[in-house]
Protein backbone atom coordinates (compact mmCIF):
# COMPACT_ATOMS: atom_id res chain seq x y z
CA UNK A 1 0.00 0.00 0.00
CA UNK A 2 3.04 2.33 0.71
CA UNK A 3 4.02 1.71 -2.98
CA UNK A 4 0.79 2.79 -4.47
CA UNK A 5 0.72 6.15 -1.72
CA UNK A 6 4.56 6.78 -2.57
CA UNK A 7 3.53 6.81 -6.33
CA UNK A 8 0.40 8.92 -6.11
CA UNK A 9 2.43 11.42 -3.97
CA UNK A 10 4.86 11.63 -7.24
CA UNK A 11 1.71 12.04 -9.31
CA UNK A 12 0.55 14.98 -6.89
CA UNK A 13 3.34 16.89 -6.81
CA UNK A 14 4.40 16.74 -10.14
CA UNK A 15 0.80 17.31 -11.27
CA UNK A 16 -0.77 19.82 -9.72
CA UNK A 17 -20.26 13.68 -1.86
CA UNK A 18 -23.24 10.48 -2.17
CA UNK A 19 -22.90 6.87 -0.64
CA UNK A 20 -22.05 5.43 -4.03
CA UNK A 21 -18.96 6.58 -5.54
CA UNK A 22 -20.07 6.67 -8.93
CA UNK A 23 -22.88 9.42 -7.69
CA UNK A 24 -19.48 11.62 -6.30
CA UNK A 25 -19.66 15.14 -7.44
CA UNK A 26 -16.91 17.61 -8.14
CA UNK A 27 -17.36 20.69 -5.54
CA UNK A 28 -18.49 24.18 -6.75
CA UNK A 29 -14.27 25.14 -6.76
CA UNK A 30 -13.37 22.50 -9.20
CA UNK A 31 -15.58 24.20 -12.13
CA UNK A 32 -13.48 23.37 -14.97
CA UNK A 33 -13.16 19.88 -17.10
CA UNK A 34 -10.04 19.39 -16.29
CA UNK A 35 -10.52 19.81 -12.62
CA UNK A 36 -13.58 18.08 -12.32
CA UNK A 37 -11.33 15.45 -14.68
CA UNK A 38 -8.46 15.53 -11.67
CA UNK A 39 -11.33 15.15 -8.92
CA UNK A 40 -12.65 11.92 -10.68
CA UNK A 41 -9.72 10.34 -10.95
CA UNK A 42 -8.90 10.98 -7.13
CA UNK A 43 -12.12 9.36 -6.66
CA UNK A 44 -11.18 6.47 -7.58
CA UNK A 45 -7.66 6.29 -5.97
CA UNK A 46 -9.45 6.88 -2.66
CA UNK A 47 -11.82 4.67 -3.05
CA UNK A 48 -8.97 1.91 -4.12
CA UNK A 49 -6.83 2.92 -1.14
CA UNK A 50 -9.00 1.86 0.82
CA UNK A 51 -10.64 -1.10 -0.59
CA UNK A 52 -7.49 -2.13 -0.13
CA UNK A 53 -7.21 -1.52 3.35
CA UNK A 54 -10.34 -3.22 4.50
CA UNK A 55 -8.99 -6.41 2.20
CA UNK A 56 -5.76 -6.36 4.30
CA UNK A 57 -8.42 -6.95 7.18
CA UNK A 58 -10.99 -8.94 6.46
CA UNK A 59 -9.45 -11.77 5.01
CA UNK A 60 -11.04 -13.81 7.18
CA UNK A 61 -14.42 -12.15 7.79
CA UNK A 62 -12.75 -10.46 11.09
CA UNK A 63 -12.70 -6.90 9.81
CA UNK A 64 -15.02 -5.52 11.95
CA UNK A 65 -12.78 -6.66 15.02
CA UNK A 66 -9.64 -4.94 13.25
CA UNK A 67 -11.40 -1.35 12.61
CA UNK A 68 -8.38 0.32 14.66
CA UNK A 69 -5.93 -1.19 12.69
CA UNK A 70 -8.05 -0.45 9.69
CA UNK A 71 -8.40 3.13 10.45
CA UNK A 72 -4.56 2.95 10.94
CA UNK A 73 -3.99 1.51 7.52
CA UNK A 74 -6.23 3.94 5.76
CA UNK A 75 -4.36 7.06 7.77
CA UNK A 76 -1.08 5.85 7.12
CA UNK A 77 -1.66 6.17 3.58
CA UNK A 78 -3.68 9.23 3.47
CA UNK A 79 -0.87 10.72 5.25
CA UNK A 80 1.66 10.16 2.69
CA UNK A 81 -0.53 12.54 0.36
CA UNK A 82 1.30 16.29 -0.44
CA UNK A 83 -0.27 19.54 -1.54
CA UNK A 84 2.81 21.83 -1.83
CA UNK A 85 1.92 25.45 -1.36
CA UNK A 86 1.20 26.94 -5.25
CA UNK A 87 -0.04 23.99 -6.42
CA UNK A 88 -2.64 23.92 -9.09
CA UNK A 89 -6.02 24.26 -8.33
CA UNK A 90 -6.62 20.85 -10.27
CA UNK A 91 -4.07 19.42 -8.14
CA UNK A 92 -6.01 20.34 -4.99
CA UNK A 93 -9.47 18.87 -6.94
CA UNK A 94 -7.36 15.49 -7.55
CA UNK A 95 -6.62 15.80 -3.68
CA UNK A 96 -10.53 16.51 -2.39
CA UNK A 97 -10.84 13.66 -5.16
CA UNK A 98 -9.34 11.26 -3.16
CA UNK A 99 -10.33 12.04 0.36
CA UNK A 100 -14.34 12.05 -1.06
CA UNK A 101 -13.58 8.35 -2.55
CA UNK A 102 -11.63 7.20 0.38
CA UNK A 103 -14.55 8.48 2.63
CA UNK A 104 -16.94 6.83 0.80
CA UNK A 105 -15.76 3.57 0.95
CA UNK A 106 -14.28 3.73 4.78
CA UNK A 107 -18.48 4.40 5.44
CA UNK A 108 -18.67 1.23 2.99
CA UNK A 109 -16.54 -0.87 5.19
CA UNK A 110 -17.69 0.08 8.40
CA UNK A 111 -21.57 0.24 7.95
CA UNK A 112 -20.86 -4.12 7.42
CA UNK A 113 -19.87 -3.77 11.07
CA UNK A 114 -22.31 -2.98 14.15
CA UNK A 115 -21.98 -0.96 16.96
CA UNK A 116 -18.86 0.93 15.35
CA UNK A 117 -20.30 4.54 14.95
CA UNK A 118 -18.16 6.29 16.97
CA UNK A 119 -15.07 4.10 15.33
CA UNK A 120 -16.54 5.79 11.39
CA UNK A 121 -17.24 9.32 13.16
CA UNK A 122 -13.70 9.44 14.11
CA UNK A 123 -12.03 8.15 11.46
CA UNK A 124 -14.23 10.44 8.89
CA UNK A 125 -13.32 13.63 10.96
CA UNK A 126 -9.59 12.76 10.56
CA UNK A 127 -10.14 12.11 6.91
CA UNK A 128 -12.30 15.80 6.05
CA UNK A 129 -9.40 17.09 8.80
CA UNK A 130 -6.73 16.37 7.00
CA UNK A 131 -8.30 17.45 3.79
CA UNK A 132 -9.28 20.64 5.08
CA UNK A 133 -5.87 21.25 6.79
CA UNK A 134 -3.77 20.39 3.68
CA UNK A 135 -6.24 22.73 1.66
CA UNK A 136 -6.18 25.47 4.20
CA UNK A 137 -2.25 25.66 4.16
CA UNK A 138 -1.40 25.22 0.35
CA UNK A 139 -3.54 28.68 -0.40
CA UNK A 140 -3.22 30.35 2.67
CA UNK A 141 -7.17 29.90 3.85
CA UNK A 142 -10.16 29.18 1.84
CA UNK A 143 -13.30 30.56 1.80
CA UNK A 144 -16.73 29.19 2.84
CA UNK A 145 -18.56 26.49 0.14
CA UNK A 146 -15.27 25.68 -2.37
CA UNK A 147 -14.56 22.24 -1.47
CA UNK A 148 -17.21 20.94 0.75
CA UNK A 149 -20.17 19.07 0.51
CA UNK A 150 -22.18 16.78 2.70
CA UNK A 151 -21.80 12.83 2.56
CA UNK A 152 -24.75 10.67 3.39
CA UNK A 153 -23.73 8.28 6.20
CA UNK A 154 -26.87 6.43 5.63
CA UNK A 155 -26.88 4.02 8.86
CA UNK A 156 -25.41 5.92 11.87
CA UNK A 157 -26.36 9.12 13.58
CA UNK A 158 -25.52 10.33 17.17
CA UNK A 159 -22.96 8.68 17.72
CA UNK A 160 -21.27 9.23 14.71
CA UNK A 161 -21.71 12.91 14.84
CA UNK A 162 -20.42 13.36 19.02
CA UNK A 163 -17.87 11.81 17.94
CA UNK A 164 -17.10 13.21 14.92
CA UNK A 165 -17.25 16.83 16.20
CA UNK A 166 -14.98 15.93 18.77
CA UNK A 167 -12.11 14.78 16.97
CA UNK A 168 -12.56 16.63 14.67
CA UNK A 169 -11.90 19.93 16.74
CA UNK A 170 -9.24 18.49 18.36
CA UNK A 171 -7.60 16.90 14.94
CA UNK A 172 -7.75 19.96 13.16
CA UNK A 173 -6.00 22.29 15.98
CA UNK A 174 -2.80 19.88 16.23
CA UNK A 175 -1.85 18.56 12.44
CA UNK A 176 0.48 19.92 11.04
CA UNK A 177 2.40 18.61 7.58
CA UNK A 178 5.63 19.12 5.60
CA UNK A 179 4.37 22.91 5.00
CA UNK A 180 3.03 24.26 7.87
CA UNK A 181 0.35 24.40 10.81
CA UNK A 182 -3.04 24.20 10.79
CA UNK A 183 -4.11 26.35 13.86
CA UNK A 184 -4.02 29.31 12.40
CA UNK A 185 -6.67 28.03 10.38
CA UNK A 186 -9.22 27.04 12.80
CA UNK A 187 -9.31 30.64 14.40
CA UNK A 188 -9.97 34.40 13.87
CA UNK A 189 -11.17 35.24 10.17
CA UNK A 190 -11.09 31.77 9.52
CA UNK A 191 -13.27 30.12 11.92
CA UNK A 192 -16.44 30.24 9.96
CA UNK A 193 -15.03 28.54 7.46
CA UNK A 194 -13.90 25.74 9.81
CA UNK A 195 -17.06 25.01 11.43
CA UNK A 196 -18.89 24.69 8.34
CA UNK A 197 -16.28 22.30 6.96
CA UNK A 198 -16.49 20.47 10.24
CA UNK A 199 -20.77 20.63 9.82
CA UNK A 200 -20.39 19.32 6.52
CA UNK A 201 -17.87 16.75 7.27
CA UNK A 202 -19.87 15.45 10.99
CA UNK A 203 -23.55 16.70 10.82
CA UNK A 204 -25.53 14.20 10.61
CA UNK A 205 -28.89 15.15 8.25
CA UNK A 206 -32.37 14.67 9.97
CA UNK A 207 -34.80 12.71 8.66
Amino acid sequence: MKCIVAMLGWTLVTLGFAAEAAAATPPPACRTEREQRFFRSGVQTGERLVRMAWGAVDREGEGCDLVQRFESDVLSNLDDLRLPPGSHRAVACQHVGIIAGAEEEAIRSLNRCVGRCCEEGSLIAKMKGQLYCDLSIAFGGLGEDQFFERLDVAICGGAFQTCCDSTYLSFTRAYRNAYGECIPYTRGRFISVWTQARRLSCAYPET
